[in-house]
């Protein structure tokens, strides 16, 4: 009779166990926010911030990232009501770009690490890209009226800019004394336009053609020295990653303010996600008044 008490109580202490687990972060008019999910969510918002140097506490950081996932869960009920879908191919293409941008590994081991499986995660996406839909279609671009758009120019206290670009011609060896050596020929008056068609059959050398690029695009160091070279002259070898570049700047467009016409369709984007994004907090803000959220802590 001891033995059988024993066993009914681990079996009760199980079944209680076990329903404790399976209780989701949160249920917003009955939809359920996994613990799964959050875990998935929260990881994320923690490798932001430590990239960044911030310091939030977990919980705080948690009841952020789940009062998120709340809002954004209404958002999806809200777009379920309008009808709003997103097709297969545009899940699968997003998840697809998500595990390009984190690299294979690191993907499969975000979701091992927060115990979601890809299906579940392939449905978050979805809800996602629903909830995009969805903003979207509460304030439409034709909202957005060119009076505003002029306004705003006009009284932007920081100007549009067209950035700095340099028409540039590299040269990457793979050691530093093949570089100091293209170096050498360059100083001694050798056409750098000559050097560089000569070296592009040259095993372990790549040779690029003029091309318009920002000097921001590139590494510190080259960004640096695009930056000071003058027109027409050379500059290098600098290191970059596992290379050694020689370059010349054929020409140099100087940073400039747009005219209205350039800058014209990054200023509507700009208002219509200002608008929008107040839309859809006052949305949430009105929906949250009567939904029914369970927080589970």
């Amino acid at each position: 009779m001891r033995r059988f008490l024993s066993c009914l109580l681990i079996l009760s202490l199980a079944f209680i166990f076990i329903g404790c687990t399976k209780k989701p972060a949160a249920v917003v008019n009955g939809a359920e926010i996994s613990n799964s999910a959050l875990q998935w969510a929260l990881n994320q918002r923690i490798s932001e911030h430590e990239a960044s140097g911030a310091v939030v506490s977990d919980r705080t950081l948690r009841n952020l990232v789940l009062d998120q996932m709340v809002s954004d869960k209404l958002l999806y009920l809200g777009a379920q009501e309008k009808n709003i879908t997103v097709d297969d191919e545009a899940v699968k293409a997003e998840v697809s770009r998500i595990m390009e941008r984190m690299g294979k590994n690191k993907f499969e081991n975000s979701l091992s690490k927060a115990h979601l499986k890809i299906e579940d995660f392939t449905q978050l996406v979805r809800e996602r890209l629903v909830v995009d839909k969805f903003a979207q279609s509460l304030v439409s671009e034709d909202d957005i009226k060119e009076d505003a758009v002029k306004d705003y120019y006009k009284t932007s206290p920081t100007p549009f800019l067209v950035p700095e670009t340099v028409n540039v011609r590299f040269i990457q060896t793979p050691t530093k004394e093949r570089a100091e050596a293209i170096v050498k020929e360059l100083k001694e008056g050798k056409n750098f336009d000559k050097v560089a068609d000569s070296l592009q059959n040259e095993t372990g050398i790549t040779v690029s053609s003029y091309s318009w690029a920002q000097p921001s695009y590139f590494s510190a160091g080259i960004a640096d020295a695009l930056k000071s070279i003058k027109v027409g002259s050379y500059d290098g070898p600098v290191k970059s990653g596992s290379g050694f570049f020689i370059f010349r700047v054929k020409e140099r467009q100087h940073e400039r303010a747009k005219t209205f016409d350039e800058a014209k369709d990054e200023i509507k984007k700009l208002l219509l996600d200002q608008r929008r994004q107040a839309v859809v907090a006052h949305w949430v803000e009105e929906r949250r008044k009567k939904a029914d959220i369970v927080i589970n802590e």
